[in-house]
């Protein structure tokens, strides 16, 4: 996959609309009953930039980043303002981000070293799992951190911040439960070979119908 291990601007990002959407092929009789199949086992997140205007500074970094990624052709990181830690306790209007309950995303079996990071989402009995490819081991206040058996590691692994990958120098015990705590970003990329602007004034831009996709690694 070409990919760009760069993240679009943050401070633009927080402007971008969110859309979850699943693939369902519904199938209807001449009496009305249907009949439901599932195309993707997950959704897929969307951007879009809606009609904005910016100064002439943020317009140049759209206009840099669009044409570093060269429209459709290369991936990049993108984070998703409604759902991008776990783990932690974010404070509205506060830079502290206090430890909440760790995440539980595998149950080793006492051989196998190397597991991917879930997000888990839980609703009544339904469990669905999305998985996690862009981590941000380093990031602060609230850094990458992990339990086994509810017990932090320190030490003892890594984790690929390019996929998601945590690997221990040895196998966690088997029923030991895993969990982490931290942040992560999506894989993504343009929905577009074009960028449209609309010079609306000397200094100021706008622009519109930018979309963004989900990449699915």
């Amino acid at each position: 996959m070409s990919f760009h291990d760069v993240r679009f601007p943050d401070d633009i990002a927080r402007g971008l609309t969110v859309r979850r959407s699943f693939n369902t092929l519904v199938l209807a009789s001449e009496s009305g009953f249907e009949q439901r199949i599932g195309q993707w086992a997950r959704s897929r997140v969307e951007f879009e930039l809606s009609l904005q205007v910016y100064n002439e500074t943020t317009i140049e970094r759209i206009r840099a980043f669009f044409e570093a990624r060269q429209g459709r052709l290369y991936g990049f990181r993108c984070r998703d303002w409604s759902d991008f830690y776990v783990g932690y306790t974010k404070q509205l209007g506060s830079s502290a981000w206090p430890l909440g309950t760790p995440h539980v995303f595998a149950t080793g079996n006492g051989t196998q070293t190397a597991f991917q990071l879930q997000r888990r989402y839980e609703s009544g009995s339904t469990i669905v799992n999305r998985k996690v490819s862009r981590p941000l081991p380093t990031f602060v206040p609230a850094p990458f951190r992990l339990w086994v058996g509810g017990v932090e590691q320190t030490s003892g692994w890594t984790v690929d911040s390019s996929t998601g990958i945590v690997t221990f120098t040895s196998a966690p015990a088997d029923g030991a439960e895993i969990a982490w705590a931290g942040l992560f970003d999506l894989p993504v990329r343009f929905d577009t070979d074009s960028l449209s602007l609309n010079l609306e004034a000397l200094n100021i831009g706008a622009t519109s119908g930018l979309r963004i996709l989900e990449i699915r690694d």
